[in-house]
């Protein structure tokens, strides 16, 4: 669900080495699905020049729009200035309060539930006088549901969002907006953003339409700055 106030969205300074920002390997995590919406102005076609406005002076933020940056060459486009850029960009990010909920269930235990059949061989071993019989018997097994195991734990999640807006050059008003919604386990936004900000350059020249569902692999994150890295070589 998106947010509709980011007001209420605690924005993060947290320091964060660019080798984490940069290569998500260095975490261990599920893929991360997000919602991203495109509202506004035609999309901007690859090869326009993008100046990520800066949000605040923070380190934190740096690195986000340098991966921003990244994000998007990968697609086409370029870095500009303040003064050339045919689009500036500002970004607004954050992520909401923990919440928490009980989830409960059972789960069903396995095990041999009877017996489904029998089966007795014997041999006859002439004596003296007579005969003596010995006999052994088998019995096939069955197996199934047995009973349910409950089980019950606190699980916590986290909204999370990233917001940009695009302007021309001498404009004042954005003609662009580009959101992108997720909700998940990791309370960690220095984690996340880099996932939300590959799913927010895929849909950056396309035109708006409905919201999107996006998951995103580390390895789509890897790939990207692996790219731009060899291009840098």
């Amino acid at each position: 669900m998106l947010f509709r106030s980011l007001g209420k969205l605690l924005l993060h300074s947290l320091p964060l080495a660019v080798t984490c920002l940069t290569l998500v390997s260095c975490q261990t995590a599920p893929n991360v699905f997000a919602t991203v919406t495109r509202y506004g102005a035609t999309a901007e076609p690859p090869g326009s020049k993008v100046y990520m406005e800066p949000v605040n002076s923070s380190l934190t933020d740096e690195q986000y729009r340098e991966f921003a940056y990244r994000a998007l060459e990968s697609y086409g486009y370029l870095r500009g200035t303040k003064g050339d850029a045919d689009v500036v960009v500002r970004m607004v990010y954050g992520i909401g309060q923990e919440k928490r909920s009980q989830v409960s269930g059972s789960l069903p235990v396995f095990g041999q539930t009877g017996v489904s059949s029998s089966h007795t061989y014997g041999t006859v071993t002439p004596n003296y006088g007579g005969a003596s019989f010995t006999a052994d018997t088998y019995n096939v097994p069955t197996y199934g549901i047995t009973g349910y195991r409950p089980y019950s734990y606190v699980e916590s999640t986290y909204d999370r969002q990233l917001v940009m807006e695009g302007k021309k050059q001498k404009s004042s008003r954005p003609h662009w907006r580009l959101e992108v919604a997720s909700t998940g386990s990791s309370g960690d936004l220095t984690y996340v953003m880099p996932y939300m900000l590959v799913a927010a350059a895929d849909r950056f020249g396309i035109a708006p339409g409905i919201p999107t569902l996006r998951e995103i692999k580390p390895s789509a994150v890897n790939r990207m700055v692996h790219r731009l890295t060899s291009k840098k070589e």
